[in-house]
This record gives C-alpha cells, sequence and structure tokens, in this order.
C-alpha cells in the first residue's frame, strides 16, 4: 500500500514537469549548409593497376562458367 502512494506522490510531482516541456514554444533548428564534395583525383597507386594481370583469372572464371552452363543446360528448373 505504501509503495502505491509513494508512485502516486513521484508522478504527481513529475506532472507538471513532463506538462511543462511539452507546451513551451522551441525554435526550430535552421538547417545545416552544406559544402559540395570536391572530386579528387585518384592517386597515382590506382591509376598504374595493370588491368591485363587478372585476364588469366577471368579467362578460367569464364571457361568454367561455359563449362557449368553445359552441364546444367539439359536440367529442368523448378
Amino acid at each position: 500500500m505504501r509503495n502505491v502512494s509513494l508512485r502516486s506522490m513521484a508522478l504527481a510531482g513529475l506532472m507538471p514537469l513532463l506538462l511543462a516541456a511539452c507546451a513551451t514554444n522551441s525554435q526550430p533548428t535552421p538547417p545545416v549548409v552544406v559544402e559540395p564534395v570536391k572530386l579528387t583525383p585518384l592517386p597515382a597507386s590506382v591509376r598504374e593497376i595493370d588491368s591485363r594481370s587478372s585476364e588469366a583469372y577471368l579467362q578460367k572464371a569464364s571457361s568454367w562458367r561455359q563449362k557449368v552452363e553445359r552441364l546444367f543446360s539439359d536440367e529442368t528448373p523448378k
């Protein structure tokens, strides 16, 4: 019984504070102004990547994909 009365007293004490906080007229915050992104050139280490180094891997992957397509071409899809 005593816990109930303590809770109700605490709630009654906090209620005016909650209502006052909801009733205050706060000013809207101004929008954030952001500068546009400046594009920068790629570093030399990225520009100098040789794409020919991956040709062998791409050929193996392509031949594997063709082989798989041939193997499953006779399968009926569900």
